[in-house]
């Protein structure tokens, strides 16, 4: 009767996730990590899968999603409210087995385990038969930012196999202030510029390049944003086999990847950033077409391109 008494006094999971390697989800959240100090995470616990959020100075947005499907076990029969974590703290606790940054010899087995708001977010690691239990402290969530991107248009559209990508941004000059992106229907197509210490850089992307597996451009837009914040994307860019660029009516900018395991399983990056100068007249010319449009929201579960017909190839 008494041990009956203290199996009811156990709280109920309200989620449960089970995944051979745990470097799987490390990988993936060492992509949104946007600061060296600090750096937290909003957690979306979904039916779908998980979604975590990152944010620098409301500038830009990272997100990474981690499908049902890339798990051994999910369990999650409903949405749960979101929380927030320290992204740094649940990286040592997935990395546990590591030293430094050489991985570790054998796969780390994870068990994730959340009883819902206010409780901790358990991690149950097993390598080679030695286990370490961690609970990480969940916080409240801070309002996240609503870039509204799908909301303003999406005018120009680009996939490309990431190869391409990481060849073009080798060539361009980090210590420029900006990467201007110019994406026109006509030549140069897409351009990515930067302006630094070793002067102009200007990396063009034929129409006809092999890379390119989707070109769509409705109108000419040259942007600029700010390499500060575009940086952080290419710890996603140099981890991913596909990646989406999408420019829409203010300027904003996405990109997002997509990243593949050893057994063929997909999960995605994306990154949302300001141009330096928004388009406040885009957003006025918007304003119209807009009212009474259903449009899709970043945090809905699915990475954004998920309701756009650019998701068919990044999909295949």
């Amino acid at each position: 009767m008494q041990q009956q008494q203290q199996d009811d006094a156990q709280p109920v999971p309200a989620f449960v996730a089970r995944l051979a390697n745990a470097r799987r989800i490390s990988v993936m959240l060492k992509s949104i990590l946007l600061t060296d100090k600090n750096a937290v995470a909003t957690v979306f616990i979904l039916p779908g899968g998980i979604k975590f959020v990152a944010e620098d100075a409301k500038s830009m947005q990272a997100n990474a999603f981690l499908q049902a499907a890339i798990f051994l076990q999910y369990t999650c029969p409903a949405e749960l409210p979101p929380f927030k974590i320290h992204l740094e703290k649940l990286l040592d606790c997935l990395n546990i087995f590591s030293s430094g940054t050489a991985p570790a010899p054998a796969p780390t087995a994870l068990k994730l385990t959340y009883c819902g708001p206010g409780s901790v977010l358990n991690l149950l690691l097993e390598e080679g038969g030695v286990f370490a239990d961690c609970d990480l402290r969940t916080l409240e969530p801070d309002d996240i930012l609503d870039f509204a991107f799908n909301s303003f248009g999406v005018h120009n559209k680009l996939i490309v196999k990431s190869e391409g990508m990481k060849g073009a941004f080798a060539e361009l000059d980090t210590s420029s202030e900006f990467l201007e992106v110019v994406m026109s229907p006509d030549e140069p197509y897409l351009r990515l510029s930067t302006t630094g210490q070793a002067g102009q850089v200007n990396v063009d992307f034929p129409f006809d390049s092999f890379v390119i597996e989707t070109f769509e451009c409705f109108r000419p837009q040259c942007n600029r944003y700010r390499m500060s914040l575009i940086a952080p994307s290419i710890k996603g860019l140099a981890i991913s086999t596909k990646t989406s660029m999408r420019m829409n009516a203010r300027g904003f900018l996405s990109l997002q990847f997509m990243i593949s395991n050893e057994d063929s399983q997909v999960s995605f990056v994306e990154y949302l950033c300001a141009p330096e100068d928004a388009n406040e007249d885009s957003e006025r010319d918007e304003e119209s077409e807009l009212s009474g449009t259903d449009s899709a929201h970043l945090l809905d579960g699915q990475p954004s391109y998920a309701h756009h017909e650019v998701s068919a190839p990044m999909e295949q």
